[in-house]
């Protein structure tokens, strides 16, 4: 019997430890160059560019979504963005995190998945994290989003 309570304990210890997704309420949008749709109302997030704008004979593409996030000053937090990029031979995924952090990750066209994450300490009380479709048309699924306290 001791054996079993102790597996209920350590499993429900392991549960509690498990990541969320940021919410989904909270998503915002901004198309900056091309023709954008979205898709926010559940994981994976869809950015979509079905045609870049073109301008001096260059193709732009720049849409993304982003949030605002409360954190608290002085604690390490981690942030963790699961993405698809499909339809896109050029395309790039770009997660820009700014005040309570100042830093960029990026990543290609990938459609087996992919995990872009980066450890820091809040030097602010919330951060701003936008995930940005650059630089190809495409298919962005953003399959997870995650901002976990880690101290």
């Amino acid at each position: 019997m001791k054996k079993i309570v102790l597996m209920f304990a350590v499993f429900c210890g392991v549960l509690s430890l498990s990541a969320e997704n940021l919410p989904i309420a909270g998503w915002k949008i901004s198309t900056m160059q091309g023709k954008f749709s979205y898709q926010l109302k559940q994981y994976p997030l869809q950015i979509k560019c079905a045609e870049p704008l073109v301008k001096d004979g260059q193709a732009l593409v720049w849409g993304r979504v982003y949030r605002r996030e409360t954190l608290e000053v002085g604690k390490k937090y981690e942030i963790k963005v699961t993405y698809k990029l499909t339809e896109s031979p050029k395309g790039a995924i770009a997660v820009w995190v700014r005040d309570g952090g100042k830093f960029n990750l990026f990543g290609r066209a990938n459609a087996d998945g992919k995990t872009l994450s980066r450890q820091f300490t809040a030097s602010k009380d919330y951060v701003m994290i936008y995930i940005n479709l650059r630089e190809g048309t495409g298919n962005l699924e953003v399959v997870s989003v995650e901002l976990n306290k880690l101290d």
